[in-house]
């Protein structure tokens, strides 16, 4: 039996008497008591009446919607239902179905959304209503039972009947959501996931803006639809074809606004959903995202954290057993089907910190970085040979490892055992092998589990830091040479004019428009001249960022403003060029090169950079109106503390590993000079009573 609860009007009905009262015999102290009824009792409210507040008074009841502080004593006030359920359960007058081991399920809460668990039976029913009622007449709140429903399982019709009928409370039906989740008691289907298609297309409605830029729609299709698909993923292993049809929301909304009006895809998905490193648009795959998070999920269970879920699992499905050979259940759900089988996805980047040699399996528990002992050696199930071998501890004597004894093929394996990472205590800690700090976190399991393609070299000059990124993601297209240009459009079959908008004298193409069109090439050579380069222009796109590349290394100043003024021109010369087909307005060349200036000497202002100051750097800040100034480092003052009687200090280097004023005690007093001080050091290092290891190393 499962009830779902709504209480009545929850944060205005709690008793504020016993919710002090229950603070005190948790062990709060009286000062923090006393903050606490300051808090929720002397508040007044006033009525505003024509714009002006009028009359003073307080209220005796509940806490208020809106503090911050209500809902940390609204979970407190429900801590005390806990405390009648565990009660019952303890003295054996209610029981649980979901009892695994230690493990025992009662009820559930979050805030106010409550679900109890109970056998099917009148004397637990009776039980856990007179829980609820104990608990109304203590804090006041009480179940809203036209809200509530009941499930039931295993029951005949006249024990449900009795059971609704005491409890005063409906018979419900799945799916049901709860906290923004489908409960469902079989595998999750697409209708099922109708309510996250509605949210996305929901907040997509609310951007109304028709002018949203494609580059604005691509950051928040990453910043804030993605995170609705996140949260249903993060409990549940979506269906394909869902993803598959939040993805095309997603291209529809990037390249037809939030009307999905139908439009041509210059870019294929797949090549934005590769990093801007690797030549796309940052955006990430549903499916790689999910596969890392059903990944995390097993994590949590290498981890053993100490959780309520972390141990339901453990007692229910692993039970006694390693994570890494317990077998499939023989009915999982399909959450637990897929964490299973995403154990063989994170076994060759999980490797052990050894703390307990008689937990971890030998054969098939990646407790070598170089991966299982199954898969270096080729062993199968039929080698009975090694049948008797199946804890890291049968070949663990003493302590030493000596593997060598029981199996003669590791003797050629000194480099791989010698890998071995050992723990200070005794538990044994999983250890994600491609992060630093060998935890894992989705990130870095998406960045691992995804498919890489090799990384060109062009984007580091237009995903630059600082870029703008409407500039960005123009220049990004014409890179990928998908811009709608005239040859492009006639390559569709649409019959147009193929003559340059731009120059009214060649065939338009990417690599012509930029930058071989006497319109773009005199504002071009113009940005060069200004920056210190007179040279004749590449006959490519390509070509002419490959130049840019390499004359703007770093992130300094004057690197910078020749990557802004590739992108920016780029773009500017894309916008001209539409302008001129479709509003039949032009702009002189000479006002689109004003404008550059403009952008690039805000931009690069705004960005506090630095840069040497030599005379070149110098004439480029002129000529771009931008502010050079050199970095400079703060001054550190450092005093010197004289050593004490009997000690001789030693100051050492920057190429010192021990750190500076080290105090060496001497065995005897000395005066040392400067000139016997560099003669006398080494032998003087042998004779102390307390030698430093890194001195003989580092002094000389």
């Amino acid at each position: 039996m499962c009830l779902k609860l709504d209480l009545a009007k929850a944060f205005d009905n709690v008793n504020r008497n016993a919710l002090l009262e229950f603070m005190e015999k948790q062990g709060f102290d009286d000062k923090w008591l006393g903050w606490i009824s300051e808090c929720i009792n002397k508040p007044s409210f006033s009525i505003i009446i024509n714009g002006s507040p009028h009359g003073h008074f307080t209220s005796s009841n509940g806490i208020r919607q809106g503090d911050p502080l209500s809902p940390l004593l609204f979970c407190i006030t429900m801590e005390m239902l806990s405390v009648f359920f565990v009660e019952a359960q303890n003295q054996k007058r209610t029981t649980s179905p979901f009892s695994r081991g230690s493990t025992t399920i009662t009820h559930l809460m979050f805030a106010d959304d409550l679900m109890v668990f109970a056998d099917g039976n009148i004397s637990c029913a009776s039980e856990v209503l007179n829980c609820l009622n104990k608990f109304s007449i203590t804090t006041g709140l009480e179940v809203n039972k036209v809200k509530s429903v009941a499930f039931y399982a295993g029951l005949g019709v006249s024990q449900k009947r009795r059971i609704s009928h005491m409890l005063q409370i409906k018979e419900g039906k799945l799916p049901i959501s709860y906290l923004g989740l489908p409960l469902i008691s079989s595998r999750l289907s697409a209708n099922d996931c109708t309510p996250l298609i509605s949210k996305i297309r929901k907040r997509m409605q609310l951007w109304c803006c028709k002018n949203l830029a494609q580059a604005g729609r691509i950051e928040l299709v990453k910043s804030v639809l993605s995170s609705f698909h996140i949260y249903w993923a993060s409990s549940f292993a979506l269906p394909k074809g869902i993803l598959k049809q939040i993805e095309k929301i997603f291209r529809d909304f990037i390249w037809g606004g939030p009307d999905c009006i139908k439009k041509i895809h210059s870019i294929s998905w797949s090549e934005m959903c590769k990093p801007k490193s690797e030549g796309g648009a940052g955006i990430r795959t549903l499916e790689d995202i999910c596969r890392a998070l059903q990944v995390k999920l097993l994590w949590h269970l290498l981890q053993k954290k100490q959780s309520l879920w972390t141990n339901w699992i453990q007692n229910k499905y692993v039970k006694r057993k390693n994570i890494w050979t317990a077998p499939m259940p023989s009915k999982p759900s399909w959450g637990i089907r897929n964490i299973f089988k995403a154990r063989e996805l994170a076994k060759p980047f999980i490797c052990y910190q050894i703390g307990n040699e008689e937990e971890v399996d030998l054969w098939d528990q990646p407790w070598l970085p170089a991966g299982t002992l199954s898969s270096l050696f080729h062993r199968n199930n039929s080698d009975y040979s090694l049948s008797f071998l199946n804890l890291l501890s049968d070949i663990c004597m003493d302590g030493i490892w000596k593997p060598q004894l029981y199996i003669p093929s590791l003797r050629d394996e000194k480099a791989v055992l010698s890998q071995i990472i050992l723990s200070d205590d005794e538990c044994n800690h999983p250890i994600w092998k491609p992060a630093t700090d060998g935890a894992y976190n989705t990130k870095s399991g998406w960045d691992t589990l995804r498919n890489k393609t090799p990384k060109p070299p062009w984007p580091a000059t237009i995903w630059y830091q600082g870029h703008i990124p409407r500039f960005a993601f123009t220049a990004w297209k014409a890179m990928h040479n998908k811009m709608l240009t005239k040859d492009r459009i006639r390559s569709y079959g649409i019959m147009i004019d193929p003559i340059c908008s731009l120059c009214k004298s060649e065939p338009e193409a990417v690599d012509h428009l930029f930058f071989r069109c006497s319109y773009s090439a005199w504002i071009w050579k113009n940005l060069l001249g200004r920056a210190g380069y007179r040279r004749r222009l590449r006959l490519s796109l390509l070509e002419e960022e490959e130049w840019v590349r390499l004359h703007s290394k770093g992130k300094g100043l004057v690197a910078t403003t020749l990557k802004h003024c590739f992108s920016s021109l780029i773009h500017h010369l894309w916008t001209e060029r539409n302008q001129r087909i479709f509003l039949s307005s032009s702009t002189h060349k000479k006002y689109i090169l004003r404008s550059i200036l403009m952008e690039t000497s805000t931009k690069i202002n705004g960005m506090n950079l630095y840069d040497i100051p030599t005379q070149k750097n110098q004439k480029v800040a002129m000529h771009f109106n931008l502010k050079l100034s050199p970095k400079t480092a703060e001054p550190r003052i450092c005093y010197w503390i004289p050593p004490n009687n009997l000690e001789f200090k030693l100051n050492a280097d920057a190429l010192s590993v021990a750190p500076m004023g080290y105090p060496l005690q001497c065995s005897r007093k000395m005066l040392l000079s400067r000139k016997s001080l560099s003669s006398n050091l080494m032998q003087l290092l042998k004779d102390w009573s307390s030698p430093l290891p890194w001195a003989s190393n580092h002094c000389g």
